[in-house]
């Protein structure tokens, strides 16, 4: 039952009761003050039948309702009604305080379970999962609260093991090309073309890993700006598979281009959207197996769309694809020989949502796809 119903019902319940006493207690009292006003009405008819006094006050009340006399029957018949309203009103607004009071407590105390699991995340960084079977607003958000605080944790542990491997990672091709020139220097090593490109490599891979970096850091601090033009996206996919033609060709894979597709992006920023799926794609493929590329113009719109072989791909890590500074094992394995920091795909989303377009990424075992919709 959602909270407003909940809220609705509750109140209609606290306006029944309070009428419902409300109209009890006057009925009681009225027909008792009503009972007691014929009694004396008729003592009074009976006591002065003759009297022309009374009968003079009885005329004057018919006349003029403001001149009661004192004490007379209609006055006290009138201050018992005006009493029992009171009386009723009072208890009816108490009872409405109180019933006030307990369903302000009973959802309130939900809401702070929230506040202080926050305010307990905030202190020790420990993420408090909050139960609640309630099937309304409050577990609604209960629920969004828990996959936040979920979120956010596993940022946090990405973000920690990232700036472990970075240093790790930084400091392993620094201690390499130290080693080359101390070896130069040193007359161990001679200065031949083949001992000369080790640390040129070296290199090559930190100036990867900063590129990267450099890459997420203008995404960032400013606001993408896309000029778009209407670019053939056939070619351009085949000039970047070309570029990736000796990783391809020593992991034995194949590909598969299917289709054409003209559409108005970035030309240069979705030429790197290409680069970093193509990437992901072949380093991360399995060896011996396939990659197919398809790209469409739907009835239900364009896409652009990479299909892969990777067998120990971890479908639970799928919601964190897109994520920046997030590796699986399997990239953390291989870091060396892919130069890879975790960002690629993150970039990847940062320009297609820049272009108004969506990006979606499925894992049907053993087959990982990648669609760009546009």
């Amino acid at each position: 039952m959602k909270l407003r119903t909940k809220l609705g019902i509750s109140y209609l319940l606290l306006v029944v009761i309070v009428v419902t006493f409300w109209f009890v207690f006057l009925h009681f009292q009225t027909q008792n003050a009503f009972n007691n006003f014929i009694e004396r009405r008729k003592e009074m008819l009976i006591e002065n039948i003759d009297n022309q006094h009374f009968i003079e006050e009885q005329r004057r009340f018919l006349m003029d309702s403001e001149h009661f006399p004192p004490k007379a029957p209609e006055r006290i018949f009138m201050d018992n009604i005006n009493n029992s309203f009171l009386i009723a009103m009072s208890f009816g607004f108490i009872i409405a305080i109180l019933l006030s009071y307990v369903a302000v407590r009973f959802f309130s105390k939900r809401i702070d379970n929230i506040t202080n699991s926050m305010k307990e995340y905030e202190k020790t960084g420990k993420p408090i999962k909050i139960s609640d079977k309630n099937d309304d607003e409050i577990y609604e958000l209960e629920r969004a609260y828990n996959a936040l605080i979920y979120k956010i944790d596993k940022q946090e542990n990405i973000r920690k093991r990232f700036f472990t491997d970075l240093s790790h990672e930084l400091q392993t091709p620094i201690t390499a090309i130290y080693g080359y020139l101390q070896g130069l220097s040193d007359g161990i090593f001679k200065p031949t073309k083949k001992f000369i490109q080790k640390p040129i490599s070296e290199i090559e891979r930190v100036q990867n890993m900063l590129k990267e970096m450099i890459a997420l850091v203008k995404l960032e601090a400013t606001e993408l700006k896309i000029h778009k033009d209407m670019v053939d996206l056939r070619p351009m996919t085949l000039d970047v598979i070309e570029t990736f033609s000796n990783i391809i060709k020593d992991k034995n894979i194949h590909y598969k281009i299917e289709g054409d597709l003209k559409v108005e992006v970035d030309k240069q920023k979705f030429k790197q959207v290409l680069i970093n799926l193509i990437k992901n794609a072949v380093q991360y493929g399995d060896e011996k197996s396939q990659i197919t590329i398809f790209m469409d113009d739907k009835n239900d719109g364009k896409y652009w769309q990479i299909k892969n072989q990777n067998k120990s791909f971890d479908v639970k890590n799928l919601e964190f694809l897109f994520d920046r500074f997030f590796r699986t094992d399997q990239v953390r394995s291989h870091l060396k020989s892919y130069n890879n920091l975790g960002i690629g795909l993150n970039i990847v989303k940062k320009i297609i949502e820049a272009h108004n377009f969506m990006i979606t990424a499925e894992f049907e075992a053993p087959f990982f796809i990648i669609t760009v919709k546009m």
